[in-house]
Formats: C-alpha cells, structure tokens, sequence
C-alpha cells in the first residue's frame, strides 16, 4: 500500500455529529425519510395510545385505559420488526463495504430501565475494548437490534397484563410502560442517527439495492386474542 493508502487507512473519521450534520444527496435523503416513516408513523400512534391509556387511568375510567393499553401493544410489536429488520439489512449491506462511518458508544445514561442500562453498559465496555470503527459499527447495529428487541417484548408484556388485568402490582406496570416507552424512544433516536450516517458512506452504486432490502415490508404478526376486559385495575 502507498503512503497516500496508509493516511486514509489511519486518518480519524468525521464525527457522529459531523456525519449527522452532513448534506445527503436527494437520492439518498428519499430513502431515509422514506424509512423514518415506517418507523415514526407506528411510534407516533404507539405514543398517543399509551399516553391516552394514562390520562384515561387518572380519570378513573378503567377499562377505556386497558383497552388503550391494549392497542400500544398490537403496535409496538410490528414496530419492533420493522426497526430491528431494518437494522439486520444495514449490517448486512455494511459487510460488503469498505469504509463504515465512526459510532459513538451508547450511553447508559441516556436509558431509564434496567435492560436498557444494562445493554448500554456492555457497549459502551466493548466499545473501549474494541480496535477499529468498523468492529465497533457491527457492534453498536448488533446492540441496537437486540436492546429493541427486549424492550418491545417486555412491554408487550407489562401492557397485555394490564389489558387483561392480570398484573399482580398494576402501579408498577403502568409505571414500567412508561420507563420501556422511553427507552424504545432512545433507541429509534439512536438507529436514526445510525441510518443517516451508513447512507453517507454507501456507494451510490449500492443505494438502489439497499433501498429494496430496507422497504421490504415486514411479515405481519397474528393478533392475539383477547379476553374481555374488566373495570377494576
């Protein structure tokens, strides 16, 4: 390799803020607003009906604030397949590139609940431990996918018990929902900023590809039956 190789090869990247900053082209830009409102969209709805489900519980009104509950779930777990799919694609289209943009660590104080702290924790150990951006970029796509992962299914969990009012502690669910909802908030924020900054380092040769692996629709989940709900918490 010559000496002009050997420069690139051990020039420091731009930075995440640099790289977030930075101008797409308007092909590339297409395709992350595109993405973002596969993911926005659902959150957004997600949002209004657990915030609603809330209001609805102070009020005293019981059952409306269970069946609120109820519809955060059915959308928080295609949400969560859509975002971890989308992630799975990046990692895979990133493998067949040579240069990857430079990450920052997850910081666990960004993070409420205890699988989301936890998760932080470890990246941010490995982080260190790690030589290279590029380890570090497959390592922060993997720690993504698996955090939204956990977090979805626990809040199914926690918001399914209060639908069918069977939580043994319901203060403490409702809490717990609040605290996941957060934490998945996070998370979307952080693939967000992920997501920009891969599309500026992919070849222009390679956006058309990527596009069709990262809009295909994901498989839908069966909706669970339910049983009636009743008026005490």
């Amino acid at each position: 390799m010559h000496f002009a190789g050997l420069l690139k090869l051990f020039a420091p990247g731009r930075s995440v803020e640099e790289q977030w900053a930075a101008r797409l082209p308007a092909n590339k830009v297409a395709v992350f607003d595109r993405a973002l409102q596969l993911w926005t969209a659902p959150f957004n709805m997600l949002s209004v009906a657990l915030d609603e489900a809330i209001s609805l519980r102070s009020g005293g009104l019981l059952v409306l604030a269970r069946q609120q509950a109820a519809i955060s779930s059915q959308v928080m777990a295609p949400l969560s397949l859509t975002v971890t799919a989308a992630l799975a694609r990046i990692d895979d289209a990133a493998r067949h590139m040579p240069d990857l943009p430079v990450v920052d660590s997850l910081n666990p104080s960004f993070f409420r609940g205890h699988t989301a702290q936890d998760a932080a924790s470890w990246n941010q150990l490995f982080f260190h431990i790690l030589f290279g951006s590029r380890a570090r970029f497959f390592l922060k796509v993997r720690t993504l996918s698996e955090m939204l992962e956990k977090i979805a299914q626990e809040f199914c969990t926690f918001a399914d018990e209060i639908a069918d009012a069977g939580g043994a502690s319901p203060e403490r669910s409702w809490s717990t929902l609040e605290c996941l909802q957060y934490d998945f908030n996070t998370c979307l924020r952080e693939s967000e900023v992920l997501l920009k900054c891969f599309l500026g380092n992919l070849p222009a040769s390679q956006l058309s590809q990527f596009e069709q692996t990262l809009l295909l629709p994901v498989p839908a989940l069966a909706s669970p039956q339910r049983h009636p709900v009743s008026d005490h918490v």
